[in-house]
């Protein structure tokens, strides 16, 4: 489980399992909580102030939930629902009992479509995410640093990702492959940064935006 969710992981849609990997990709996200149950009580008085029907189930009121409160690192409470773009009235009508039941407690709602999800960033974030630990790998860091060495003078110019990988590994003696499983790993660990609205693709060149240590990459930004 990753180290910003907080409790018990849950099963989630396709649209909240996306928002997910987007918001532990987040450097301004703190901690998330997901499907969050909001006290029977008080969404029942507020659907009462609205005037709306409150769910229920088999006649008795049902348990509301949010599916996401999310703590940013300025500490500013963010509550997130997610829903289909062809959302209906009664989603609104549910919606509103929920911003309602959050705006008391001055933390901020928003809905979130499938239709706003990056789909590019979900698939580059589901790409690397599983490098984050090489241990399955049997890569030491020791090597990780070689292939840093050596990758980084080539990984800028206008070398497919694949080609500067098999370079590396020739170079370096290693088994085809493990400088490219380097690659993303560095890239999951944020030691290179890239614009993740760009596809992560093996044969074309990996923009680097900035090397951690280094700052902007003098070739990189000469373009």
């Amino acid at each position: 489980m990753h180290p910003k969710i907080s409790g018990m992981a849950q099963e989630l849609s396709g649209i909240e399992t996306s928002l997910r990997l987007i918001l532990e990709w987040s450097d301004s996200v703190r901690e998330i909580k997901e499907q969050v149950a909001l006290d029977v009580d008080e969404t029942l008085a507020i659907a009462d102030e609205l005037g709306i029907e409150h769910p229920s189930v088999d006649g008795s009121p049902k348990v509301m939930t949010s599916d996401f409160v999310v703590e940013m690192t300025n500490n500013e409470v963010v509550v997130v629902q997610t829903k289909s773009w062809t959302f209906t009235l009664r989603d609104v009508e549910k919606m509103e009992i929920e911003r309602a039941y959050w705006l008391r407690r001055n933390a901020r709602w928003m809905l979130v479509t499938d239709l706003q999800i990056p789909d590019v960033v979900v698939s580059n974030v589901r790409d690397v995410r599983k490098y984050v630990d090489l241990t399955d790998y049997h890569i030491p860091e020791k090597h990780v640093s070689r292939i840093r060495r050596v990758a980084e003078p080539l990984i800028v110019k206008d070398i497919p990702m694949n080609e500067v990988g098999v370079m590396v590994d020739e170079r370096l003696g290693y088994e085809y492959g493990t400088s490219l499983t380097v690659f993303r790993h560095l890239i999951a660990k944020k030691e290179w940064i890239i614009d993740m609205f760009e596809p992560i693709d093996p044969g074309s060149r990996l923009r680097i935006l900035s090397i951690a240590g280094r700052g902007m990459d003098k070739e990189a930004s000469a373009e």
